[in-house]
């Protein structure tokens, strides 16, 4: 006789997973919960400090984002992760993991190209990954903690950057007009 497993609980979930039949792509398509065990699940990312986005980008696997997420975004602590109902969590989880997505895809629009002279000077080997996002806003607001940078909301260093970005995409295409328009009076 095969006895019927019902996972209510995310703790159920993980104590089961390996012995349930069930649709991974259904999950994958379970909706944003307005609410998670009481707490308010917001529409969107855009509310996190830096240090919180910084947080959530060292996830490595599913199973850190099962227990980092709730703790960054929520404030929900591990006993009360394994007490959320699975539904909803796996809809939380797919919500994080699409607003992840979505801001990874906004920082790379933060980026200008590098010129031929830059890639020969070697850009590509520096990377100083979130630490570099942290420090360059530390030191364009003055701070001399970088704790202070990461309090700020993400959106609005990103807005900065990309303000920064789109600068310097057009000083590229100034100076390439004025180099053209030299070139034609000579």
């Amino acid at each position: 006789m095969v006895k019927k497993i019902s996972s209510k609980t995310v703790a159920d979930f993980l104590r089961w997973q390996d012995y349930l039949v069930f649709s991974p792509e259904a999950l994958k398509s379970t909706p944003r919960p307005k609410k998670l065990r009481g707490k308010h699940v917001p529409e969107d990312l855009n509310d996190l400090t830096l240090g919180q986005l910084m947080q959530l980008q060292t996830i490595k696997d599913e199973k850190g984002l099962f227990f980092k997420a709730p703790e960054v975004i929520l404030g929900m602590t591990p006993a009360e992760v394994l007490k959320c109902p699975t539904v909803p969590f796996f809809g939380f989880i797919n919500f994080v993991s699409q607003e992840l997505q979505r801001i990874v895809a906004m920082w790379e629009q933060c980026s200008a190209p590098p010129t031929p002279e830059q890639l020969e000077a070697g850009i590509l080997t520096l990377n100083p990954g979130p630490f570099g996002v942290i420090d360059t806003w530390a030191l364009r607001m003055g701070f001399t903690d970088h704790n202070e940078a990461e309090k700020t909301k993400w959106i609005v260093v990103w807005q900065c950057l990309k303000i920064d970005a789109d600068k310097a995409a057009y000083e590229r295409r100034y100076q390439a007009v004025i180099e053209r328009k030299t070139k034609t009076r000579r």
